[in-house]
């Protein structure tokens, strides 16, 4: 995966997202990804139905497995896509408030219960009603498994 996010990404620092979406693919939590899995998660990004996208974007981001969202997990999962889009690990302090200024907002807006964690069906919920969260979180994740996925399927 190194090598595939590496080439997509050159600029880019992928060792935090990589880890975040091998143990997303790692459900059973062994250490390892089976190669139906592997192939479970492409076909889910290129050609998944809207609901199954959403169901693994919120396992990408449940970095627990534990059935929910934090506001921790969220800033982790949106800083690497940060660095995998170029941002060193060792941001600017600047650039780091700005990104967990905008996911507490986001987050805010997706916990509907305000009990500091997000279910799947409240993920799910709230995604499908509010554009601006889809075109803010999910395009961004979306961008980097398609181009994945591209990389992937032409090699």
């Amino acid at each position: 995966m190194k090598v595939v996010f590496g080439s997509m990404f050159p600029d880019g620092h992928p060792n935090s997202f990589m880890d975040i979406v091998f143990n997303a693919m790692d459900k059973r939590r062994i250490g390892y990804v089976t190669f139906r899995d592997f192939v479970k998660t492409i076909a889910i990004t290129v050609s998944g139905t809207a609901d199954d996208k959403l169901n693994w974007a919120f396992d990408v981001f449940d970095q627990k497995g534990d059935g929910f969202v934090t506001l921790d997990e969220m800033i982790n999962v949106v800083e690497a896509l940060w660095q995998l889009h170029g941002e060193s690990p060792e941001m600017e302090d600047y650039k780091i408030q700005f990104i967990r200024r905008r996911t507490r907002k986001i987050f805010m807006r997706l916990d509907a219960k305000k009990d500091g964690r997000i279910s799947r069906d409240q993920f799910r919920e709230v995604l499908k009603q509010d554009p601006w969260i889809v075109k803010n979180v999910l395009h961004v994740y979306s961008s980097a498994m398609g181009a994945f996925s591209r990389v992937v399927h032409t090699n």
